[in-house]
């Protein structure tokens, strides 16, 4: 989680040794690039959306966890 937070926070200052960091803590190459690409997508997906001044309301937040709860990220049946 110290690397998701630092390259969200300050991605010019991750480094080899925080990369190697993870990958000392045990977990695969592939894990460590699937996080690289989850954190940067997200923060794409978040400029994109403050830039447009879109805004979420309680009741789709209420909505979409209940339905993530029942099936993770399935696409919900039709």
């Amino acid at each position: 989680m110290d690397f998701t937070k630092k390259l969200t926070l300050e991605p010019s200052k991750v480094t080899d040794q925080d990369r190697t960091a993870v990958l000392d803590a045990g977990h695969s190459q592939t894990a460590l690039k699937d996080v690289i690409a989850i954190v940067s997508l997200f923060s794409c997906f978040n400029r994109l959306v403050d830039g447009h001044g879109i805004e979420g309301s309680p009741k789709i937040f209420d909505r979409d966890a209940d339905m993530f709860h029942a099936g993770g990220y399935l696409p919900p049946p039709k």
